[in-house]
């Protein structure tokens, strides 16, 4: 028990955000089911390929504690690559 009180000490700020996330979350729910239901869901996972594939591209170099990032050029590289793997 002590252990669970030190995480969340820890990580107070986070578990805090993802409470907060997951109640609007909720209260948007019940308002508009619509917006909980799979073919949102599903739109929301299209739209946001295309930042996926950059935090993807971006996360190595930040765990490496590599250079210094830019988005544009995380980007070019990101559709440099989605484009190659389309030809092949």
């Amino acid at each position: 028990m002590k252990r669970v009180s030190l995480l969340l000490n820890a990580y107070r700020r986070e578990v805090l955000l993802l409470g907060v996330l997951l109640s609007v979350l909720l209260l948007v729910g019940l308002r508009s089911p619509v917006f909980v239901g799979a073919s949102s869901l599903d739109a929301l996972w299209q739209d946001s390929a295309l930042l996926i594939v950059m935090a993807l591209a971006q996360m190595p170099i930040v765990l490496s504690r590599g250079i210094d990032l830019s988005v544009a050029s995380n980007l070019a590289l990101s559709g440099m690559a989605v484009a190659l793997l389309a030809r092949a």
